[in-house]
């Protein structure tokens, strides 16, 4: 797949960020030690949008080096929802393969039922008066508050980030 800048429309000498990956840590009891990290960018291998919820380790147990447990929502391409979970492989074996239990929606609905695409769905919720997909002003002045440090961040890394 070409690059951002192999893109004809594109200014050759263009320095717009075009990929972003950070990690984010929530510091309390729920949620710490669980990393969630986001990732975008543009003109990449593949597109897709998912959320993945990585499960904190194992602190103690029998098996050994065993991944960490895994739920995968994945809006795009071909939504789905799976957990990638460690199962001790049969018999008298100590090891354990990562299994996902998957509910592939299209998989599982596409024979009984119609699956519009997403646009579909929202153009209608539009239309129907259902902001449950859109954002808020104050979810909208949360998301500015994060996002700008990081923007500036990446004009000068010399800064530090404090969010």
């Amino acid at each position: 797949k070409p690059g951002y800048l192999d893109d004809q429309t594109v200014n050759p000498d263009s320095k717009a960020v075009t990929y972003a990956a950070f990690r984010v840590n929530i510091h309390n009891e729920r949620w710490d030690g669980v990393p969630i990290v986001l990732r975008a960018g543009k003109a990449l291998d593949e597109s897709k949008v998912e959320i993945r919820i990585q499960f904190k380790p194992v602190a103690k147990g029998m098996f050994k080096e065993i991944q960490r447990n895994e739920l995968v929502i994945r809006v795009q391409p071909n939504e789905a929802i799976y957990l990638k979970i460690n199962s001790k492989i049969p018999g008298i074996s100590t090891e354990t393969s990562l299994t996902d239990l998957d509910l592939t929606y299209a998989t599982r609905y596409s024979k009984d039922f119609w699956i519009p695409e997403a646009y579909e769905a929202l153009i209608r919720d539009c239309y129907l008066g259902n902001h449950s997909n859109f954002v808020r002003d104050d979810e909208l002045d949360v998301s500015w508050k994060l996002f700008t440090p990081l923007l500036n961040a990446v004009e000068d890394p010399a800064k530090k980030i404090e969010l």
